[in-house]
């Protein structure tokens, strides 16, 4: 074992004690260094119950690592002059019209892929358990409501719609998904066997199975992600991979990079990617007011050590600012990275191109933090030696500190904005049917013991008491357990928990529902029937 290897090898106490205090299940991990394979290394279970160990070819979702080989894919259309960086989506997209002219007259698939579109957000299509509550027949309907809530091209904002227009450029220029492409055009020149974008094509006999963690750190079995290139959003998602080939993808795709830098072309010999010059490079800043030198490239965020890494992981999210600076007083490096996350799954893929480095990290578990960007970030500094060390294990509990109050932090909020002293009506008179404007979701109200509760598109997953809040609004809020009891993400802002009736006349006719932070007013729901 060499001198590195043995250096990463020596993070272990470190990594399961990471693992411990986060309640990750299992981890996978693995390192290049100089285009060759230098260490792999696992921890714990890919299946908790039946204690079965993770190894270097164990599947995980690659969850939104999956954005990075999206843009590979166009790079390849691109490339065969099917189309151009800057051809307009709605030439690409039969049937994308947008609310926003802007956004339907000058948006382009370099904007999508870069994600500075300024389109809003819109993260109801997931719901408990991993349910994906949209049928994929729905996304243009969906995208066309959409709003523009900043000007095209002013900067970026994560947008994972974005990759699911990108997503449908495949059927317009090849007349199939963009899983069998990459399939086809990518993963088998590779000959990466255990690769792939179907939820269940993959060998079942080592997948990794998906968990979440209670408060205390008691990881829980939920659904297994089930985004794929089937489902709505898969292209920012939906593919599967292991350590062991993913270690062969970015390596050839490193080599690539190097090749087309140094020749000038799009294109390299015994190579699948092409374009990989502007897919790496920057085109969409991200303003962090401690941080510069960061922006989005297409599926991958450009950055520069020292400096922060993983700055749309959800430990930067929790931990902003304060997150901690990577190589503060060691040489300058570019590097590429992204963060991937579901519930069940976290993981995180940093590049080095100047040494044609790599490290990856896939984690089966929502944890109390994003292990694999804790992870990569140890051995990040491990690796190179850098001269300024963090104490990830105490990193790791001040972020803990920080998701176990998230929820009850909301609750705190909930009451601060509540009016005392209010009664409902008769709960009878908010029973009923409602759906959304664009009819694409349908919220049924019912009583359960003399008790108000919801339920989402007929799902017995999706279905939650309601609470009196004030007047005509209810809540549904609930504790980060009984949230991963659900199976949900926990990084809800109190809004998102108040529902509202509205009447007219005295009669309720609909309900109001904040599912965008972004825009002033909530969704409207429209009761149907008596």
């Amino acid at each position: 074992m060499s001198g590195l290897s043995q250096r990463l090898e020596a993070t272990g106490p470190i990594i399961e004690k990471i693992l411990s205090l986060s309640g990750t299940v299992g981890l996978s991990y693995g390192v290049l260094h100089k285009g060759k394979i230098l260490h792999t290394r696992n921890f714990g279970f890919r299946d908790h119950n039946k204690k079965l160990p993770v190894d270097e070819q164990t599947i995980f979702p690659l969850c939104s690592l999956t954005k990075a080989m999206v843009a590979a894919g166009i790079g390849i259309l691109v490339d065969d002059g099917k189309l151009s960086w800057d051809t307009k989506v709605k030439d690409a997209v039969p049937g994308f019209h947008t609310q926003s002219s802007e956004l339907h007259q000058s948006a382009t698939i370099l904007d999508f892929l870069s994600m500075r579109t300024g389109m809003q957000q819109y993260s109801t299509w997931l719901q408990s358990q991993n349910n994906i509550i949209f049928p994929p027949d729905d996304s243009l309907k969906i995208i066309n409501s959409f709003k523009q809530v900043q000007p095209l091209r002013l900067g970026f904002q994560y947008d994972n719609w974005a990759y699911e227009i990108a997503s449908q450029v495949f059927p317009t220029y090849v007349g199939t998904n963009w899983g069998s492409f990459l399939s086809s055009n990518i993963f088998k020149p590779l000959d990466l066997k255990r690769t792939g974008t179907k939820a269940d094509a993959l060998d079942s006999g080592n997948v990794a199975r998906a968990y979440m963690a209670l408060d205390d750190a008691t990881p829980l079995t939920i659904r297994d992600v089930q985004l794929s290139d089937q489902t709505l959003l898969g292209g920012a998602g939906g593919a599967r991979s292991c350590v062991a080939d993913l270690l062969d993808y970015y390596a050839a795709f490193l080599n690539a990079r190097e090749d087309q830098i140094s020749s000038g072309k799009t294109w390299s010999a015994d190579s699948p990617f092409k374009q990989v010059v502007p897919i790496t490079s920057a085109h969409s800043e991200i303003a962090i007011s401690r941080f510069k030198n960061q922006a989005y490239c297409m599926g991958w965020v450009e950055g520069q050590l020292p400096g922060p890494l993983g700055i749309i992981s959800n430990n930067f999210e929790r931990l902003g600012t304060n997150a901690p600076e990577i190589g503060k007083n060691g040489p300058s490096m570019i590097t590429l990275n992204h963060a991937g996350s579901m519930v069940g799954a976290m993981t995180g893929v940093i590049l080095f191109p100047e040494s044609k480095s790599a490290i990856i990290v896939l984690t089966n578990t929502l944890g109390l933090t994003d292990t694999a960007d804790t992870v990569s970030q140890l051995l990040t500094e491990t690796l190179f030696d850098l001269p300024k060390k963090h104490d990830f294990v105490e990193l790791t509990q001040e972020v803990v500190n920080v998701e176990l109050k998230s929820l009850s932090d909301v609750a705190d909020k909930l009451e601060q904005e509540r009016t005392p002293g209010t009664s409902p009506r008769d709960l009878q008179d908010y029973v009923g049917t409602y759906w959304n404007e664009l009819d694409t979701m349908k919220i049924e109200i019912f009583l359960v013991d003399e008790k108000l509760t919801m339920r989402f598109q007929d799902l017995e997953a999706e279905t939650f008491p309601l609470e009196h809040y004030e007047n005509d609004t209810f809540s549904w809020w609930f504790s980060r357990n009984e949230c991963a009891r659900y199976g949900r993400f926990t990084n809800y802002g109190y809004e998102y928990f108040r529902i509202g009736f509205v009447g007219r006349a005295g009669l309720i006719d609909r309900l109001t529902w904040k599912t965008v932070s972004q825009l002033p007013e909530a969704e409207v729901f429209l009761r149907v029937g008596g």
